[in-house]
């Protein structure tokens, strides 16, 4: 579709107006094409990141608008700008006074004015059903930008925590995969171990040879700690210490423990044997364990001791 276009050259420096007629009251199909220019030369706005086009009405009322429907870059090198008259540009009769502002990097620059003049429409009717006010597309689009960015944003984040649960998720999952799989191959080894003793003892009692001896520092390792089991349980180990008679009891080595068939216990330091479960007995006849004092209760509890060769009153116990 065709539209009505009105080609302008506009400097960047001094304060020439250009003006542009031919306009007419509530037409909308109007297309201003703007070429800025540096003295006689294109002028190069390449890396303005913002234009600005703005429209001072006869009411006095603005429009702000820039990059978008109405207002198109053509060519940034070649100093092209359009932009489109309608709704509240071409609403009201008179002249309307413009200005292309551009940014960049903090940056601001004006160019010089352009004016164009609306004639009044002969039908005078209102097909727009528009009232003159100020109108800031510009502050509109920079909402609806906002709103996308907002919702962007939002989507951002949503995306990124569902990243975050699913990265926990998969961690906890492999985290829990490894420790399985190490326990399992630790079984395994062990199990491997075990086989492979088992099978080397099996060969060895094929072949009528020994079976291999445990040495002693090896045997040591695996008594350091010895569980036996609880009272109540049906298949337990035992550890059997050393026993015997009074009269037998040897020189026990430091840490040796021994017990007696008269029920004492020893053990042995590096001092010698020393007593651990009693210093006395009482009773009418004496006593088989000789180291003990004896208190003879047959005859009027006399406290004695054996000296080798019989028992030796030395005091007389007394009990409360």
């Amino acid at each position: 579709m065709d539209y009505k276009e009105f080609n302008v050259g506009l400097p960047i420096k001094g304060n020439n107006v250009k003006a542009v007629e031919g306009i007419v009251q509530y037409d909308t199909a109007n297309i201003v094409n703007v070429r800025l220019i540096d003295e006689t030369a294109p002028f190069n706005f390449t890396g303005y990141t913002d234009v600005i086009f703005e429209v001072l009405k006869p009411d006095g009322t603005r429009i702000v608008d820039t990059e978008g429907d109405n207002l198109q870059i053509l060519d940034p090198s070649k100093g092209m700008i359009s932009f489109i008259l309608q709704g509240q540009m071409t609403l009201l009769p008179g002249t309307h006074y413009c200005t292309i502002t551009l940014y960049a990097n903090g940056l601001k620059m004006t160019t010089a004015r352009m004016n164009y003049f609306v004639g009044e429409s002969i039908d005078d009717i209102n097909s727009t059903g528009l009232t003159s006010e100020t109108d800031y597309p510009l502050l509109q689009q920079m909402l609806a930008q906002h709103s996308l960015i907002k919702e962007a944003e939002r989507e951002r984040i949503d995306a990124e925590t569902r990243r975050r649960l699913a990265e926990a998720k998969r961690e906890q999952t492999i985290s829990e995969f490894v420790a399985e799989s190490e326990e399992t191959i630790a079984a395994a080894r062990e199990y491997m171990e075990q086989a492979k003793a088992w099978a080397e003892a099996a060969q060895l009692i094929a072949l009528g040879e020994p079976l291999p001896v445990v040495l002693q520092g090896e045997l040591k390792q695996r008594l350091k700690n010895i569980n036996c089991g609880e009272f109540n349980e049906a298949d337990t180990d035992k550890v059997v210490m050393r026993h015997g008679l009074d009269s037998d009891l040897p020189e026990l080595s430091i840490g040796e423990m021994a017990i007696t068939q008269t029920g004492s216990l020893y053990a042995g330091l590096d001092t010698g044997n020393v007593l651990l479960n009693g210093v006395f007995t009482a009773g009418a006849e004496a006593p088989d364990n000789k180291r003990l004092l004896w208190i003879d209760t047959a005859h009027a509890n006399a406290v004695k001791w054996y000296d080798g060769a019989q028992w030796q009153g030395i005091a007389t116990a007394t009990f409360g």
